[in-house]
């Protein structure tokens, strides 16, 4: 029934209080907590109802606690999964919500978001939740979002709009939307495709633009690594380091992001409370959060007791070869356990490139390296084939988008690429791969040099081109585009410029891959006009589900003639992507 319907019978409410546990339990487990509260309001008994119906329940300051404190007084709210709370609160909500969770045996996620720890009685007050939450054996993740150290909650528009693990997750999910919808989003490249800056700024500007701009599209405030998944967002100042021991005893997962107190975290990582809690942590996401050089200090000094370490990022920091070098003896250490390390966006530079080429010799369980707009240019190849070379028997998924690579540097990579047998995932976004060269025997070197690169990837199965000059230059289609690899099931082709004469050279000479899953077309300037060249290029691609098509000025009317045609030849999109009104 719909519970906002007038026509629901009144006498279905007052049989409610008549019904076994059980059989209130099937009829709520599929209502909302609105419904539920709705539903329940009508029936004589209605807070024992609402405290076994309850999943997921929101308090804000404004929130009535009479309703509540009614439900507690009912009994336990033995099937609660998440509490999300949202201040200013004062001392009788933090009370009442202590109790909630001593009441809720069940009780998986808690998110908090915009609370003042200052010095106050509140704060205190609150302080005291946190550690009832620190003690919760239950949780699996928890989020923390906009927490502020001082006596006046954060006034930016942004911090307001900022949530928790689930908030975050759907306003980044709107944003990468949003910006996909624009052409500079692309399914499978996991945020690759970011502003094209026609000169790099210095490190630290990168490093404050990455925080102050991207927000919660670049961080996922809660990640369900492992059980005991810590998340921090947008934490305003430095936070006392009494405040840091939350929830450490079955933390696997911390998520630091944006955030202001990774120094003070890690600078008291000699304390006894933070060795185990270091020491079992697998998964560390620091992205824009170690700016300040006391933060990397106090990151080195931590690093080598995080001996179950898997996974480390540390994007949009703008550490520059410094940093790296600070940071060098923690990586070090870390060897025998790191799988996948992300060092985007930190203004490395041909030096750094050098200096990680050294830590990470050695690193035989390293399978994920991403340096997306690492400053490498065209004096950074050489220290890039350093690197690869020392890297290449288990890198599997690797990202060195971004990076201004241009022609001369781009075949000299190529040429020199080494044996990687298990790389599957390789991204060249937004890079000069397939520029027009000056003569007809630096084309022929180039065609070269890629037939020598393919051949040493035969394995790839996602290779992500963004962005990389492949439509304009037709004279270089017919030499490269039979060698890419045969193998592959994602292939992204966006910001390609691919005109009615490049499809043709696409239909003729691209190999028809037999296991193309996923092909993404975001902004390739398509039009209605090359609609049938495309359709005839899609025919082959018998695998293929999922087409992504969004920023291209197609109309809604060819986009369905496209769809009907491609399933008349058999073929079953399962996902067919479309902006909702075309780019101009």
């Amino acid at each position: 029934y719909d519970v906002a319907s007038p026509a629901l019978p009144i006498l279905i409410m007052d049989s409610l209080s008549l019904l076994d546990e059980s059989s209130v339990h099937r009829i709520f487990s599929c209502l909302s907590q609105v419904d539920a509260q709705t539903l329940v309001s009508l029936a004589s008994n209605w807070p024992k109802l609402c405290a076994v119906a309850l999943r997921h329940l929101t308090l804000k300051a404004t929130t009535h606690l009479a309703p509540i404190a009614a439900i507690l007084s009912a009994g336990s709210c033995q099937y609660l999964r998440s509490l999300r709370v949202e201040g200013p609160l004062d001392v009788s909500h933090v009370k009442l919500i202590r109790r909630l969770v001593t009441l809720a045996p069940r009780l998986e996620k808690i998110s908090l978001k915009n609370l003042n720890l200052g010095p106050s009685s509140d704060a205190q007050a609150l302080r005291s939740l946190l550690d009832l939450v620190a003690g919760c054996e239950t949780l699996t993740t928890t989020n923390f979002s906009g927490l502020y150290w001082a006596n006046a909650p954060p006034t930016s528009p942004r911090q307001e709009a900022e949530g928790d693990g689930d908030v975050q997750n759907e306003a980044a999910g709107k944003g990468e939307e949003a910006e996909e919808e624009a052409g500079g989003g692309e399914g499978g490249e996991r945020g690759e495709e970011g502003e094209d800056r026609t000169e790099h700024p210095s490190p630290m500007a990168l490093a404050s633009k990455t925080g102050d701009e991207e927000g919660s599209s670049q961080s996922s405030g809660s990640r369900s690594w492992d059980r005991g998944c810590l998340s921090f967002f947008n934490v305003q100042q430095d936070a006392p380091a009494g405040d840091l021991t939350l929830g450490t005893s079955a933390v696997t997962s911390l998520s630091l992001t944006h955030s202001g107190f990774v120094a003070p975290l890690f600078l008291h990582s000699g304390q006894q409370w933070s060795r185990p809690f270091l020491q079992q942590l697998a998964h560390l996401d620091l992205t824009a959060s170690c700016k300040e050089g006391l933060g990397l200090k106090g990151l080195a000094e931590a690093l080598p007791q995080m001996i179950h370490l898997r996974t480390l990022v540390l994007a949009g920091n703008g550490m520059g070869q410094e940093g790296l070098q600070l940071l060098g003896p923690g990586l070090t250490a870390l060897r025998s356990s790191l799988q996948m390390l992300d060092l985007s966006a930190n203004g490395l530079g041909a030096e750094g490139l050098e200096d990680l080429s050294q830590i990470l010799d050695g690193s035989s369980k390293l399978s994920s390296l991403a340096l997306r707009g690492a400053w490498i240019g065209n004096d950074g190849v050489d220290a890039l084939i350093s690197l690869l070379e020392t890297i290449a028997p288990h890198i599997e998924d690797l990202d060195i988008s971004q990076n201004r690579l241009q022609l001369p540097a781009v075949r000299q990579l190529f040429a020199a690429w080494p044996e990687t047998p298990r790389l599957r995932k390789l991204n060249l976004s937004e890079n000069a791969v397939f520029g027009a060269w000056s003569s007809r025997e630096e084309e022929q070197g180039f065609a070269r040099a890629w037939e020598h690169f393919t051949s040493k990837i035969t394995n790839l199965e996602a290779l992500y081109l963004r962005a990389t000059m492949l439509g304009p230059n037709l004279d270089v289609l017919p030499r490269v585009l039979p060698h890419f690899p045969a193998g592959l099931k994602e292939l992204s082709l966006a910001a390609s410029q691919l005109s009615a004469e490049a499809w043709l050279s696409l239909s003729e000479f691209l190999p028809a891959f037999p296991k193309l899953e996923v092909l993404g077309l975001v902004q390739a300037r398509l039009t209605d006009q090359e609609l049938p060249e495309l359709c005839s290029f899609l025919r082959r691609y018998r695998a293929l589900r999922v087409l992504d098509l969004r920023g291209n000025r197609v109309s809604p009317a060819a986009i369905r003639t496209l769809d009907q045609t491609l399933r008349a030849c058999g073929l079953d999109l399962k996902d067919l992507r479309t902006s909702s009104r075309p780019t101009p």
